[in-house]
């Protein structure tokens, strides 16, 4: 399988190896629910990258995927090892990047180049270069410096960028409705790090799992359980912490490297799903808008990206005449709920709103599979969109299309227009 294809047995779910997860099911009009998919995180030994990718892993019958797609950044002479081992009696999955020593140290510019040269999705891609930009941006306060003149050294070696592109493409595969965590073990004592010795947790550790709002504490373990990446992975992907209330799927467990006397040192990760009560077939959705008269329209594509990657199911500008007949734009961002707070800051972070109106409005949706379809052209994937068992909607991944518009004599319209007639054939046929 290449890096980054899903596999033609469709859904993120799937991807690994799982149960198909349905979005919305219902046993008929007087008692329907909703279902969710939820990832669990038991951090009670830490976390770090490895023993994210391990556990997440463990959860799948088959790792290649994510192993293809994680070696497509790394340099040559590089390799990931995955393998099972048993710590404490626990039966779980080491992950492991196999390298020559090095010692380069890069900047955040050097890093996203490598990821961005890479034939990962391009939403992976971007998912990735975020959470290079959010360390960066947390190492740049820590140092009173700037992102630009943030050197990478432990966090820019070459298994963190390995964990760091896993994470957001083994997420991006899974695709979970939401990301629970319980309480972060962090450990005690000192590490010894280029800036010295420092105490548990790092500065970066802290700063990280502070703006996670992360709950925090050390069972007494005179070690470093918690590692940057580890509290990275937490504040970029965890919606909410505490044990959720799921039905049990999936247990994956990922070691880590070390043998720690009374400590399993394992990450635990449940996928399971969670199901609420509905009305017909809709659920909530959260509408956000602001009207902004004062802002550089070139700051809207900043905006509006940081948005979508944030989870925004959509975002749109109108015109509108404002007081004192000012031309203006009304800004409205459309998603779930749980994502109320992050987006808000990314708003007023980033225009001149001095306010946000918000509203949560019932949203009709359709049940979603994930496939890859194949032309004469090549590989495309595409969302398929399901009304009471039968497809009725195809939606083409826009870039795949125009790629493989750029290599032939045909039109990105054309390209389109042959997946979906392509997922048409297949589902039938299927």
């Amino acid at each position: 399988m290449t890096a980054g294809q899903k596999p033609a047995d469709s859904s993120p779910g799937q991807a690994l190896g799982l149960p198909r997860l349905i979005l919305v099911t219902a046993t008929d009009n007087m008692n329907s629910t909703e279902s969710e998919s939820v990832l669990f995180l038991e951090p009670t030994s830490g976390i770090s990258g490895d023993m994210f990718l391990g556990s997440l892993m463990d959860l799948s019958e088959e790792q290649s995927w994510l192993v293809d797609s994680i070696e497509t950044v790394l340099p040559e002479g590089t390799a990931v090892e995955t393998w099972e081992e048993t710590r404490s009696s626990i039966t779980g999955r080491r992950f492991r990047v196999e390298r020559e020593e090095e010692s380069t140290h890069r900047h955040l510019e050097e890093v996203a180049s490598l990821i961005n040269r890479s034939d990962l999705p391009e939403a992976v891609k971007n998912k990735s270069v975020e959470l290079f930009n959010l360390l960066a941006e947390v190492e740049a306060t820590i140092h009173g410096s700037t992102k630009s003149e943030v050197h990478f050294h432990e966090v820019g070696a070459i298994d963190s960028i390995a964990d760091i592109v896993g994470a957001a493409t083994a997420i991006w595969k899974l695709d979970p409705d939401t990301v629970h965590s319980g309480p972060v073990n962090l450990g005690e004592g000192t590490i010894s790090t280029t800036h010295g010795e420092l105490p548990v947790p790092a500065p970066a550790t802290a700063e990280l799992l502070r703006k996670a709002g992360a709950p925090t504490y050390s069972s007494g373990t005179r070690a470093e359980l918690t590692t940057p990446t580890g509290a990275l992975i937490l504040a970029s992907f965890v919606d909410e912490y505490g044990r959720p209330e799921m039905k049990f799927e999936k247990i994956g467990y990922g070691l880590g490297s070390r043998e720690l006397e009374g400590e399993g040192n394992f990450l635990r990760a449940t996928l399971g799903t969670k199901e609420t009560p509905r009305t017909g077939d809709s659920d909530r959705s959260l509408v956000l808008e602001t009207n902004l008269d004062d802002m550089n329209p070139e700051l809207f594509s900043v905006v509006e990206r940081k948005l979508l990657e944030a989870g925004a199911h959509d975002v749109y500008k109108e015109a509108v005449q404002m007081k004192k007949n000012r031309p203006g734009v009304k800004l409205t961002v459309i998603a779930d709920p749980a994502d109320e707070r992050k987006l808000e800051e990314i708003i007023f972070r980033n225009t001149t709103t001095l306010g946000i109106r918000k509203q949560q409005v019932e949203r009709t949706r359709l049940e979603r599979t994930f496939e890859t379809v194949h032309t004469e052209d090549g590989k495309v994937d595409i969302k398929v969109g399901y009304l009471e068992g039968s497809p009725v909607n195809y939606s083409p991944e826009f870039e795949d299309c125009r790629k493989l518009a750029e290599n032939s004599s045909l039109t990105t319209k054309e390209i389109y227009r042959k997946a979906v007639a392509a997922a048409e054939k297949e589902l039938e046929e299927g």
